[in-house]
């Protein structure tokens, strides 16, 4: 929203557009996280450079004055860090819904430390936004093949099987 205000009166300017300032030589980093709240925190940061490289372009046209422009870049650093900073309070406690239901020293030790699980968490009916889809193993005859709510996936060179197709009695 603040990036978009500074957009707004950068694009507001009569007569002249202005284009926010760029690096000549911006360094360019591949990025390759393991999920996507990681991706969503490089997003974060990049918005924040957006909006520091606005406020600095707006303030040096005259469009913010000094005291302007370093309001509007404290405002955008909490927002950063705050978000930056909810991630360091994350901690892997290894425990698994079995766990919980059977109410085992792990489970407890969790429980402690980060309160009661809501139920509709521990019966799966509530999840991450981004967690994996949920799938099952099944053994069929030719080896293991996942599923899905949809249906059969073929792994591992395993032909799906064929529909309406009857199979030889012994």
């Amino acid at each position: 929203m603040l990036r978009h205000a500074v957009e707004q009166r950068l694009s507001d300017t009569p007569g002249m557009k202005v284009k926010i300032a760029e690096s000549l030589n911006p360094v360019r980093v591949p990025l390759q996280f393991r999920n996507p709240f990681a991706y969503a925190a490089a997003r974060i940061l990049a918005d924040f450079d957006v909006l520091v490289r606005g406020v600095l372009t707006a303030r040096h046209i005259g469009l913010m004055n000094r005291r302007e422009a370093e309001r509007c870049i404290v405002l955008g650093r909490r927002a950063l860090r705050r978000a930056m900073d909810a991630a360091l309070g994350y901690k892997y406690e290894g425990v698994k819904r079995h766990d919980v239901r059977e109410g085992n020293t792990k489970a407890q030790q969790a429980q402690e430390r980060m309160g009661e699980l809501p139920p509709e968490v521990l019966e799966g009916k509530r999840r991450a936004r981004h967690a994996p889809e949920k799938r099952s193993i099944k053994r069929l005859s030719g080896g293991s093949v996942f599923m899905r709510p949809g249906g059969l996936v073929e792994r591992w060179g395993l032909p799906q099987p064929q529909k309406n197709r009857k199979e030889p009695e012994p």
